[in-house]
């Protein structure tokens, strides 16, 4: 084989690699842009968070709500549930109890949807919700719910420590 024609095959065969080599990366799973709904539920967590510490709790509600929609449509459960939190937190600061109680109940209510972590968290904050009512023994009980449902090493545990001692110290144990 001449010299040429073998220059030629090897120029031949590094182009076949190359081109094999940049369909490799072509074909890589690429990260996909969030979609329409996720940026809504992002930007209404953003505004609703800036709402709640500058204290305008309609509008941290509204936020939270949109968000929680978004959630919904994108059939999120780890958004919606972060939302209801939000939104019982916002009900229990402006007093609306019963609001409170119907946000933490939807996760709560809910064991297929929604994970553990995620319901010992609203149960811990149902917890707090009767511990503001003075409802010392639903507080410890939604405390021993809490505490079910969180797995060892528990996050939570410090904050469930708590509320038991502001129950003991309120009855004056």
């Amino acid at each position: 084989m001449s010299a040429l024609r073998l220059g030629a095959l090897a120029s031949a065969m590094l182009s076949v690699v190359l081109s094999a080599l940049l369909l490799t990366a072509c074909g890589s799973t690429p990260q996909r842009a969030p979609s329409r709904m996720q940026e809504i539920a992002g930007s209404a967590n953003e505004r609703a968070a800036r709402a709640l510490h500058r204290g305008d709790l309609a509008q941290a509600r509204a936020q939270y709500q949109r968000a929680l929609d978004a959630a919904q449509a994108l059939q999120d459960p780890t958004l919606a549930g972060a939302a209801l939190l939000n939104l019982t937190l916002v009900a229990a600061r402006l007093g609306d109890l019963g609001a409170a109680h119907a946000y933490v109940d939807r996760i709560l209510d809910a064991p297929a949807r929604f994970d553990a972590p995620l319901r010992a968290r609203a149960a811990a904050r149902k917890s707090l919700l009767y511990l503001d009512s003075a409802e010392h023994d639903a507080a410890l009980h939604w405390v021993e719910v809490a505490t079910a449902q969180c797995a060892e090493p528990c996050a939570l545990a410090a904050a469930l420590d708590d509320t038991r001692a502001f129950v003991a110290l309120a009855r004056g144990d």
